[in-house]
């Protein structure tokens, strides 16, 4: 069982609420009573539960003393922080007890909404929905059939090729008294041209389907970056310049300028993997967005959930070659929840 599954163990909820009670729900450090608390460790042994301890090796603190003991700092609910108040909150949540009250009402109003317009649809309009999707999917397999067509074609035409330049008819071929004869195995010569044919055709599908493949991936990651942006607060869309493009993000609730985001999803790769980015990038975002552009890098096996983020101000790359062991520091610990920009200290989170 991992740490995380004790902490909503019974018999760790139940000590926690005795201490609780014992330090009259106290602050240990600042005395403050109420609030959000949290039960701090104050040492670990391997092997035992995170209820079998003495009490004494326990110490009740607020979220702000718990955060500044490990060393972190402390989490403010951003809610409360883009109306410009700093209330602090717990590490599992992302919200105060009040925005996390609205939101849920929220929640549940959309998905009354949800269903009642659910209920509304008619049989028909139901079937055209699952038409819409299935077209999608066959519009995807209509693009990999159209490739092996093109296949196919170009296979013929060599072939037809070949056939056009062996020898119709034996008028100008020399007297076999003046030829030695030719080797047993020359007879397979003639199918050297159509092998080496196949093997270009093939390796200029394999291209073509891997820059198809390559090019979805970094649609899927733009898309998942766009939705990670809390839409209450964000507007994005996608800026295209000189063929790169780019992610615009907006504040929808106030004029505070735009943030551009440069995506580019990378698969799995290791820590001395160099990843290249393309030169007219860091040559146009230097020109035309000095401070507020980024360069996320997305690493794992789906775009959709990267298991990595790295996220790189431009001012802080010199070349269009970057080591992910070198940008390690960029890297974002939770890839789960949403991104959001911080205007005062010019960082996207």
């Amino acid at each position: 069982m991992t740490y995380e599954e004790d902490l909503s163990h019974p018999n760790w909820r139940n000590l926690r609420e005795r201490l609780f009670k014992k330090a009259n729900y106290k602050c240990s450090k600042c005395s403050r009573q109420g609030g959000s608390l949290e039960i701090h460790h104050k040492y670990y042994v391997d092997g035992k539960r995170a209820w079998e301890y003495p009490e004494d090796a326990f110490e009740v603190l607020c979220t702000k003393h718990h955060a500044e003991v490990h060393g972190r700092a402390p989490k403010y609910c951003k809610d409360c922080f883009a109306k410009g108040r700093k209330v602090e909150i717990e590490d599992k949540f992302d919200r105060c007890f009040k925005h996390r009250r609205e939101f849920e009402r929220k929640i549940e109003s959309d998905l009354i909404d949800l269903k009642q317009r659910l209920g509304s649809l008619g049989r028909n309009e139901i079937n055209d929905e699952f038409k819409r999707k299935l077209d999608n999917i066959q519009a995807e397999n209509n693009d990999i059939n159209k490739l092996s067509q093109e296949f196919d074609a170009l296979k013929k035409e060599i072939q037809n090729h070949l056939r056009l330049l062996q020898p119709t008819n034996k008028i100008n071929e020399p007297s076999k008294a003046y030829i030695s004869k030719k080797p047993e195995h020359n007879k397979y010569t003639k199918f050297i041209p159509i092998f080496i044919g196949i093997v270009l055709i093939t390796f200029l599908i394999i291209f073509q389907y891997n820059q198809y493949q390559y090019s979805k991936s970094q649609d899927i990651f733009s898309t998942y970056i766009q939705n990670k942006f809390n839409r209450e607060y964000f507007s994005s869309s996608i800026d295209i310049v000189n063929d790169i493009k780019l992610i615009k993000v907006s504040y929808s609730f106030a004029d505070r300028g735009n943030i551009f985001i440069y995506g580019q999803y990378c698969g799995h790769v290791k820590s001395d993997k160099i990843v290249k980015l393309p030169e007219s990038v860091l040559f146009l975002t230097k020109s035309k967005y000095p401070e507020r552009l980024f360069i996320l890098i997305g690493t794992g096996s789906d775009p959709a959930r990267p298991e990595s983020i790295f996220i790189i101000p431009i001012r802080d790359l010199s070349s269009n070659k970057i080591s992910i062991g070198g940008i390690e520091k960029y890297r974002r610990s939770r890839t789960n929840s949403n991104f959001y920009y911080d205007i005062k200290s010019d960082i996207l989170k």
